[in-house]
Protein backbone atom coordinates (compact mmCIF):
# COMPACT_ATOMS: atom_id res chain seq x y z
CA UNK A 1 0.00 0.00 0.00
CA UNK A 2 2.87 2.39 0.80
CA UNK A 3 4.41 1.69 -2.63
CA UNK A 4 1.15 2.40 -4.46
CA UNK A 5 0.78 5.72 -2.65
CA UNK A 6 4.32 6.70 -3.55
CA UNK A 7 3.66 5.95 -7.22
CA UNK A 8 0.46 7.98 -7.25
CA UNK A 9 2.09 10.89 -5.47
CA UNK A 10 5.05 11.01 -7.87
CA UNK A 11 2.88 11.52 -10.94
CA UNK A 12 2.48 15.25 -11.72
CA UNK A 13 3.94 16.55 -8.43
CA UNK A 14 7.13 18.49 -7.83
CA UNK A 15 9.28 17.56 -4.84
CA UNK A 16 7.41 19.83 -2.40
CA UNK A 17 3.92 18.88 -3.55
CA UNK A 18 5.05 15.28 -3.81
CA UNK A 19 5.89 15.23 -0.12
CA UNK A 20 2.54 16.77 0.78
CA UNK A 21 0.64 14.35 -1.47
CA UNK A 22 2.42 11.34 -0.10
CA UNK A 23 1.98 12.44 3.49
CA UNK A 24 -1.70 13.24 3.04
CA UNK A 25 -2.53 10.06 1.14
CA UNK A 26 -0.64 7.88 3.59
CA UNK A 27 -2.37 9.58 6.52
CA UNK A 28 -5.77 8.91 4.96
CA UNK A 29 -4.92 5.27 4.32
CA UNK A 30 -3.49 4.86 7.82
CA UNK A 31 -6.71 6.21 9.31
CA UNK A 32 -8.70 3.79 7.15
CA UNK A 33 -6.55 0.87 8.29
CA UNK A 34 -6.83 1.93 11.92
CA UNK A 35 -10.60 2.05 11.60
CA UNK A 36 -10.87 -1.60 10.57
CA UNK A 37 -11.30 -2.66 14.17
CA UNK A 38 -14.04 -0.10 14.74
CA UNK A 39 -16.13 -1.92 12.14
CA UNK A 40 -16.67 -4.56 14.80
CA UNK A 41 -19.03 -2.13 16.50
CA UNK A 42 -20.82 -0.58 13.53
CA UNK A 43 -24.38 -1.54 12.70
CA UNK A 44 -25.04 -3.63 9.62
CA UNK A 45 -28.14 -3.76 7.40
CA UNK A 46 -29.96 -7.00 8.12
CA UNK A 47 -30.88 -8.16 4.66
CA UNK A 48 -27.44 -7.64 3.16
CA UNK A 49 -25.66 -9.36 6.02
CA UNK A 50 -26.92 -12.93 6.20
CA UNK A 51 -28.10 -14.57 3.03
CA UNK A 52 -30.00 -17.85 3.03
CA UNK A 53 -26.67 -19.70 2.90
CA UNK A 54 -25.19 -17.74 5.80
CA UNK A 55 -27.79 -18.32 8.48
CA UNK A 56 -25.97 -19.51 11.57
CA UNK A 57 -26.68 -21.51 14.71
CA UNK A 58 -24.52 -20.84 17.76
CA UNK A 59 -24.52 -23.98 19.92
CA UNK A 60 -23.59 -23.59 23.59
CA UNK A 61 -21.64 -26.39 25.27
CA UNK A 62 -20.74 -26.90 28.91
CA UNK A 63 -21.68 -28.15 32.35
CA UNK A 64 -24.35 -26.34 34.39
CA UNK A 65 -23.35 -23.11 36.21
CA UNK A 66 -20.72 -22.21 33.61
CA UNK A 67 -22.42 -19.03 32.42
CA UNK A 68 -23.89 -20.41 29.19
CA UNK A 69 -27.27 -18.72 29.51
CA UNK A 70 -25.64 -15.43 30.48
CA UNK A 71 -23.33 -15.64 27.46
CA UNK A 72 -26.27 -16.52 25.20
CA UNK A 73 -28.35 -13.54 26.29
CA UNK A 74 -25.51 -11.03 26.19
CA UNK A 75 -24.33 -12.23 22.78
CA UNK A 76 -27.88 -12.12 21.42
CA UNK A 77 -28.37 -8.60 22.74
CA UNK A 78 -25.10 -7.47 21.14
CA UNK A 79 -25.87 -9.01 17.74
CA UNK A 80 -29.33 -7.44 17.69
CA UNK A 81 -27.72 -4.15 18.70
CA UNK A 82 -25.50 -4.12 15.60
CA UNK A 83 -28.41 -5.06 13.34
CA UNK A 84 -28.30 -8.86 13.13
CA UNK A 85 -31.65 -10.54 13.77
CA UNK A 86 -30.79 -12.97 16.59
CA UNK A 87 -32.82 -15.04 19.04
CA UNK A 88 -32.10 -17.44 21.92
CA UNK A 89 -33.73 -20.88 22.12
CA UNK A 90 -33.27 -22.15 25.67
CA UNK A 91 -33.88 -25.89 26.01
CA UNK A 92 -34.49 -25.48 29.75
CA UNK A 93 -37.58 -23.39 29.00
CA UNK A 94 -38.94 -26.17 26.76
CA UNK A 95 -38.18 -28.76 29.43
CA UNK A 96 -40.02 -26.76 32.13
CA UNK A 97 -43.08 -26.53 29.87
CA UNK A 98 -43.03 -30.29 29.30
CA UNK A 99 -42.75 -31.44 32.92
CA UNK A 100 -42.86 -30.29 36.52
CA UNK A 101 -40.01 -32.63 37.50
CA UNK A 102 -37.06 -30.54 38.69
CA UNK A 103 -35.09 -32.73 41.11
CA UNK A 104 -31.57 -33.92 40.32
CA UNK A 105 -32.86 -37.45 39.60
CA UNK A 106 -34.53 -36.09 36.49
CA UNK A 107 -31.08 -35.44 35.00
CA UNK A 108 -29.74 -38.91 35.65
CA UNK A 109 -29.35 -40.84 32.37
CA UNK A 110 -30.43 -44.03 34.12
CA UNK A 111 -33.87 -42.41 34.34
CA UNK A 112 -34.91 -43.36 30.81
CA UNK A 113 -38.29 -41.65 30.97
CA UNK A 114 -36.70 -38.36 32.01
CA UNK A 115 -34.00 -38.73 29.35
CA UNK A 116 -36.73 -39.10 26.73
CA UNK A 117 -38.44 -35.92 27.94
CA UNK A 118 -35.15 -34.00 27.84
CA UNK A 119 -34.45 -35.21 24.31
CA UNK A 120 -37.95 -34.19 23.24
CA UNK A 121 -37.38 -30.70 24.68
CA UNK A 122 -34.15 -30.37 22.69
CA UNK A 123 -35.88 -31.55 19.50
CA UNK A 124 -38.76 -29.11 19.97
CA UNK A 125 -36.30 -26.26 20.47
CA UNK A 126 -34.45 -27.25 17.30
CA UNK A 127 -37.70 -27.40 15.33
CA UNK A 128 -38.71 -23.91 16.48
CA UNK A 129 -35.21 -22.66 15.79
CA UNK A 130 -35.36 -24.04 12.27
CA UNK A 131 -38.77 -22.55 11.56
CA UNK A 132 -37.61 -19.15 12.80
CA UNK A 133 -34.38 -19.14 10.78
CA UNK A 134 -36.18 -20.20 7.61
CA UNK A 135 -38.59 -17.29 8.08
CA UNK A 136 -36.64 -14.10 8.77
CA UNK A 137 -34.04 -15.09 11.37
CA UNK A 138 -30.31 -14.68 10.80
CA UNK A 139 -28.54 -16.12 13.85
CA UNK A 140 -30.07 -18.51 16.39
CA UNK A 141 -28.49 -19.36 19.74
CA UNK A 142 -29.14 -22.92 20.94
CA UNK A 143 -28.75 -22.65 24.71
CA UNK A 144 -28.33 -26.08 26.31
CA UNK A 145 -25.63 -28.19 27.96
CA UNK A 146 -24.90 -30.34 24.86
CA UNK A 147 -22.28 -32.15 26.93
CA UNK A 148 -22.12 -35.39 24.93
CA UNK A 149 -20.64 -35.94 21.50
CA UNK A 150 -23.84 -37.73 20.44
CA UNK A 151 -26.01 -34.73 21.34
CA UNK A 152 -23.72 -32.29 19.52
CA UNK A 153 -23.64 -34.56 16.49
CA UNK A 154 -27.44 -34.65 16.46
CA UNK A 155 -27.63 -30.85 16.59
CA UNK A 156 -24.90 -30.44 13.96
CA UNK A 157 -26.51 -32.90 11.52
CA UNK A 158 -29.87 -31.17 11.94
CA UNK A 159 -28.30 -27.81 11.10
CA UNK A 160 -26.36 -29.16 8.11
CA UNK A 161 -29.55 -30.76 6.79
CA UNK A 162 -31.19 -27.32 6.76
CA UNK A 163 -28.05 -25.65 5.38
CA UNK A 164 -27.26 -23.67 8.53
CA UNK A 165 -23.73 -22.84 9.54
CA UNK A 166 -22.73 -23.95 13.05
CA UNK A 167 -20.44 -22.42 15.67
CA UNK A 168 -19.93 -24.17 18.99
CA UNK A 169 -19.22 -22.06 22.08
CA UNK A 170 -17.93 -24.13 24.99
CA UNK A 171 -17.63 -22.64 28.46
CA UNK A 172 -15.14 -24.55 30.59
CA UNK A 173 -14.63 -23.69 34.25
CA UNK A 174 -12.82 -25.62 36.98
CA UNK A 175 -12.56 -22.71 39.43
CA UNK A 176 -14.64 -23.87 42.38
CA UNK A 177 -15.11 -20.36 43.77
CA UNK A 178 -16.48 -19.09 40.47
CA UNK A 179 -18.81 -22.08 40.14
CA UNK A 180 -20.04 -21.71 43.72
CA UNK A 181 -20.73 -18.01 43.20
CA UNK A 182 -22.63 -18.74 39.99
CA UNK A 183 -24.79 -21.35 41.70
CA UNK A 184 -25.63 -19.15 44.69
CA UNK A 185 -26.32 -16.06 42.60
CA UNK A 186 -28.23 -17.56 39.69
CA UNK A 187 -29.16 -21.22 39.88
CA UNK A 188 -30.76 -21.42 43.33
CA UNK A 189 -32.97 -18.50 42.29
CA UNK A 190 -33.95 -20.04 38.95
CA UNK A 191 -37.52 -21.21 38.16
CA UNK A 192 -36.43 -24.79 38.91
CA UNK A 193 -36.08 -23.90 42.60
CA UNK A 194 -38.87 -21.41 43.09
CA UNK A 195 -40.02 -21.60 46.72
CA UNK A 196 -37.26 -24.06 47.68
CA UNK A 197 -34.89 -23.41 50.58
CA UNK A 198 -31.53 -22.19 49.25
CA UNK A 199 -29.48 -24.81 51.08
CA UNK A 200 -31.66 -27.61 49.72
CA UNK A 201 -31.55 -26.07 46.25
CA UNK A 202 -27.76 -25.82 46.41
CA UNK A 203 -27.30 -29.48 47.32
CA UNK A 204 -29.75 -30.62 44.67
CA UNK A 205 -28.05 -28.55 41.98
CA UNK A 206 -24.61 -29.86 42.93
CA UNK A 207 -25.93 -33.39 42.43
CA UNK A 208 -27.38 -32.33 39.08
CA UNK A 209 -23.90 -31.16 38.05
CA UNK A 210 -22.50 -34.56 39.05
CA UNK A 211 -24.94 -36.29 36.69
CA UNK A 212 -23.76 -34.13 33.80
CA UNK A 213 -20.09 -34.45 34.76
CA UNK A 214 -20.28 -38.25 34.60
CA UNK A 215 -21.14 -38.12 30.89
CA UNK A 216 -19.35 -34.91 29.88
CA UNK A 217 -17.34 -35.13 26.65
CA UNK A 218 -15.63 -31.79 25.93
CA UNK A 219 -14.98 -30.65 22.39
CA UNK A 220 -11.79 -32.40 21.30
CA UNK A 221 -9.18 -30.32 19.49
CA UNK A 222 -8.17 -33.32 17.35
CA UNK A 223 -11.44 -35.15 16.77
CA UNK A 224 -13.37 -31.91 16.22
CA UNK A 225 -10.69 -29.99 14.32
CA UNK A 226 -12.98 -29.54 11.31
CA UNK A 227 -15.66 -27.76 13.36
CA UNK A 228 -15.93 -24.03 14.03
CA UNK A 229 -15.76 -23.40 17.76
CA UNK A 230 -14.46 -21.17 20.51
CA UNK A 231 -13.59 -22.36 24.00
CA UNK A 232 -13.81 -19.99 26.95
CA UNK A 233 -11.77 -21.10 29.96
CA UNK A 234 -12.66 -19.94 33.47
CA UNK A 235 -14.91 -17.16 32.21
CA UNK A 236 -12.24 -15.29 30.28
CA UNK A 237 -8.92 -16.49 31.64
CA UNK A 238 -8.04 -18.09 28.30
CA UNK A 239 -9.61 -18.60 24.87
CA UNK A 240 -9.22 -21.04 22.01
CA UNK A 241 -10.76 -20.35 18.60
CA UNK A 242 -10.84 -22.87 15.76
CA UNK A 243 -11.84 -22.35 12.10
CA UNK A 244 -13.49 -18.97 12.65
CA UNK A 245 -14.12 -17.41 9.26
CA UNK A 246 -16.01 -14.36 8.04
CA UNK A 247 -16.89 -10.93 9.35
CA UNK A 248 -19.86 -11.94 11.49
CA UNK A 249 -18.05 -14.86 13.11
CA UNK A 250 -15.11 -12.58 13.88
CA UNK A 251 -17.48 -10.15 15.57
CA UNK A 252 -18.89 -12.98 17.67
CA UNK A 253 -15.47 -14.16 18.79
CA UNK A 254 -14.27 -10.61 19.52
CA UNK A 255 -17.31 -9.94 21.68
CA UNK A 256 -17.00 -13.25 23.55
CA UNK A 257 -13.38 -12.42 24.31
CA UNK A 258 -14.50 -9.20 25.98
CA UNK A 259 -17.50 -10.48 27.90
CA UNK A 260 -17.42 -10.50 31.69
CA UNK A 261 -19.79 -12.65 33.71
CA UNK A 262 -19.03 -10.88 36.99
CA UNK A 263 -21.33 -8.26 38.48
CA UNK A 264 -20.43 -4.59 38.18
CA UNK A 265 -22.07 -1.19 37.99
CA UNK A 266 -21.89 1.16 35.01
CA UNK A 267 -22.82 4.80 35.45
CA UNK A 268 -23.73 6.86 32.37
CA UNK A 269 -23.78 10.59 33.07
CA UNK A 270 -24.51 13.40 30.63
CA UNK A 271 -21.82 15.98 30.00
CA UNK A 272 -22.20 19.48 31.41
CA UNK A 273 -24.54 21.93 29.73
CA UNK A 274 -22.98 23.46 26.59
CA UNK A 275 -23.61 26.75 24.78
CA UNK A 276 -25.32 24.86 21.95
CA UNK A 277 -27.61 23.14 24.44
CA UNK A 278 -28.91 26.56 25.45
CA UNK A 279 -29.66 27.28 21.77
CA UNK A 280 -31.46 23.97 21.32
CA UNK A 281 -28.92 22.78 18.74
CA UNK A 282 -27.64 19.21 18.43
CA UNK A 283 -24.01 18.33 17.78
CA UNK A 284 -21.23 20.83 17.35
CA UNK A 285 -18.13 21.29 19.45
CA UNK A 286 -19.04 24.21 21.68
CA UNK A 287 -17.71 25.21 25.07
CA UNK A 288 -19.56 24.76 28.32
CA UNK A 289 -22.08 27.20 29.68
CA UNK A 290 -21.67 28.67 33.16
CA UNK A 291 -23.79 25.87 34.61
CA UNK A 292 -21.92 23.34 32.52
CA UNK A 293 -18.60 24.41 34.00
CA UNK A 294 -19.88 23.43 37.41
CA UNK A 295 -20.39 19.89 36.13
CA UNK A 296 -17.15 19.55 34.17
CA UNK A 297 -15.67 16.23 35.29
CA UNK A 298 -13.39 14.73 32.68
CA UNK A 299 -11.07 15.76 29.81
CA UNK A 300 -12.52 14.54 26.53
CA UNK A 301 -13.99 17.21 24.21
CA UNK A 302 -14.71 20.90 24.91
CA UNK A 303 -18.31 20.28 25.91
CA UNK A 304 -17.09 17.92 28.63
CA UNK A 305 -13.99 19.85 29.64
CA UNK A 306 -13.21 23.04 31.49
CA UNK A 307 -9.42 23.16 31.80
CA UNK A 308 -8.19 24.69 35.04
CA UNK A 309 -7.26 28.29 34.44
CA UNK A 310 -3.76 27.79 35.84
CA UNK A 311 -2.67 25.42 33.05
CA UNK A 312 -0.35 26.95 30.42
CA UNK A 313 -1.98 27.56 27.04
CA UNK A 314 0.52 25.22 25.40
CA UNK A 315 -1.04 22.35 27.31
CA UNK A 316 -4.20 22.68 25.25
CA UNK A 317 -2.64 20.99 22.23
CA UNK A 318 -1.49 18.13 24.44
CA UNK A 319 -5.01 17.60 25.69
CA UNK A 320 -6.34 17.65 22.12
CA UNK A 321 -3.81 14.97 21.21
CA UNK A 322 -5.07 12.92 24.12
CA UNK A 323 -8.66 13.45 22.94
CA UNK A 324 -7.67 12.20 19.49
CA UNK A 325 -6.08 9.07 20.92
CA UNK A 326 -9.11 8.38 23.08
CA UNK A 327 -11.48 8.73 20.13
CA UNK A 328 -9.32 6.43 17.99
CA UNK A 329 -9.14 3.84 20.76
CA UNK A 330 -12.91 3.51 20.93
CA UNK A 331 -12.97 -0.24 20.24
CA UNK A 332 -10.42 -0.87 23.00
CA UNK A 333 -12.45 1.24 25.40
CA UNK A 334 -15.56 -0.70 24.40
CA UNK A 335 -13.80 -3.91 25.29
CA UNK A 336 -12.66 -2.49 28.61
CA UNK A 337 -16.24 -1.55 29.38
CA UNK A 338 -17.05 -5.25 29.57
CA UNK A 339 -14.14 -5.96 31.91
CA UNK A 340 -13.92 -3.17 34.47
CA UNK A 341 -15.57 -3.76 37.85
CA UNK A 342 -17.31 -0.38 38.02
CA UNK A 343 -17.33 2.34 35.39
CA UNK A 344 -18.24 6.03 35.45
CA UNK A 345 -18.70 7.45 31.95
CA UNK A 346 -19.70 11.02 31.05
CA UNK A 347 -21.27 10.97 27.58
CA UNK A 348 -23.46 13.03 25.29
CA UNK A 349 -27.17 12.28 25.60
CA UNK A 350 -27.48 10.56 22.20
CA UNK A 351 -24.42 8.40 22.93
CA UNK A 352 -25.82 7.55 26.35
CA UNK A 353 -29.13 6.48 24.85
CA UNK A 354 -27.32 4.25 22.38
CA UNK A 355 -25.32 2.59 25.14
CA UNK A 356 -28.42 2.17 27.28
CA UNK A 357 -30.22 0.47 24.39
CA UNK A 358 -27.52 -2.19 24.45
CA UNK A 359 -27.18 -2.52 28.22
CA UNK A 360 -30.87 -2.75 28.97
CA UNK A 361 -32.71 -5.96 28.20
CA UNK A 362 -34.37 -5.01 24.94
CA UNK A 363 -35.02 -6.93 21.75
CA UNK A 364 -33.06 -4.54 19.58
CA UNK A 365 -31.08 -1.33 20.07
Amino acid sequence: ARGILSKVALQGCDSTVNLVCRTTLWSVLSMALDRRVSLLFSALPNKTLCTADERTVIVLVGLPARGKTYISRRLTRYLNWIGINTRVFNVGDYRRKATCEKGHDFFDDSNTEAASIRMKAASDALDDLTEWLEADGEIAVFDATNTTRARREMVYNHCVKHKFKVIFVESICDNKKVIQASILEVKVNSPDYAGVDKDIALQDFLQRIEHYTSRYEPIDDDLDKDLSYIKIFNQGQRYLANRIEGNVNSRIVYYLMNINVGKRTIYLVRHGESELNLQGRIGGDSSLSERGRLRALCPAVPERLCLPSFLPKSWGSLWRMKDFLISRCGPAIFGALSRLANLFNAVASNTGRRLMSWMLVSAKG
